[in-house]
């Protein structure tokens, strides 16, 4: 091999190494998205936002704004192993799985085109130096990527709906696909796909049986008619048996704040997972 293609072979090598594409590609994030992202964040006029940027590879926060204001931690002690702990622990294999679907959704060939024009939103607790815990909205672009398509560096935008006690409302299971490109057929299709496997997710964590989720959309008919009963083909003696034992699952893997079965099937109705 003359020096000539040693030379090439060690450009491509360089161009496909996520780590060195970052580095090229690190003043173009920083002009368009660093700076403003920063300016947000700093803003007297924004009060329940925060924001932080993560490089994919390293596992690791590359920037972080607003944490201190909203969270109350020093943001010299920021790292994503620190932030990842702070989600409340009835919701961390909600979030993980979530984060997991999402990203290997976002890098799919398919739905490259939407990996840096478009965003995915989920919701969860995250604990606050008070001890309550944030309910926070989360909305996630990939902003940069290699010359193969990998992701390399993702943006993390945090909207805070809500302070609660150690007993945090339900989230919404689903993920959302925003963008404001004439991209909505490819998003629509990038959403659906995505939540049939987040909703494969949440039934699986809360250990929901077939014949526990026909339960459930009987209930949460407001009409509970009796012809969708029959077709339960169940007593009602085994209805109330399904009743309490969806009741316990959600108090125990959704929110204790659930008081009869109904309730549960309602919020599963608005989340469409019924």
């Amino acid at each position: 091999m003359d020096s000539n293609d040693q030379t090439k072979n060690r450009a491509l090598s360089k161009l496909f190494d996520l780590t060195s594409s970052f580095e090229e590609v690190k003043f173009e994030y920083e002009t368009l998205y660093k700076n403003t992202i920063q300016l947000i964040a700093e803003s007297p006029y924004i009060f329940n936002y925060f924001h932080w940027t993560t490089d994919i590879k390293a596992r690791r926060i590359i920037d972080h704004f607003g944490i201190k204001k909203i969270l109350g931690y020093g943001e010299d002690v920021v790292t994503f192993e620190k932030m990842i702990s702070l989600i409340h622990p009835k919701f961390f294999p909600f979030v993980v799985q979530y984060a997991a679907t999402a990203y290997e959704m976002l890098t799919y060939k398919k739905y490259l085109p939407l990996s840096i024009k478009a965003h995915y939103s989920v919701q969860y607790p995250i604990l606050c130096a008070n001890g309550k815990y944030l309910l926070v909205q989360m909305n996630v672009s990939i902003i940069v990527v290699d010359a193969k398509g990998n992701p390399i560096v993702n943006y993390n935008r945090f909207e805070v709906l809500g302070e609660y006690l150690d007993t945090p409302i339900p989230i919404k299971p689903r993920v959302f696909f925003r963008t404001g490109l004439d991209l909505s057929a490819k998003a629509k299709e990038a959403e659906k796909e995505l939540n049939d496997k987040v909703k494969g997710i949440f039934i699986k964590i809360i250990g929901l049986t077939e014949k526990e989720l026909s339960v459930l959309d009987y209930l949460a008919d407001n009409s509970l008619r009796e012809e969708k009963f029959v077709a339960l083909k169940i007593s009602r003696e085994t209805l109330k048996t399904h009743n309490k034992n969806i009741l316990t699952k959600a108090k125990k893997h959704i929110s204790p704040l659930f008081e009869k079965a109904r309730d549960v099937a309602k919020y599963l109705k608005t989340m469409e997972i019924v």
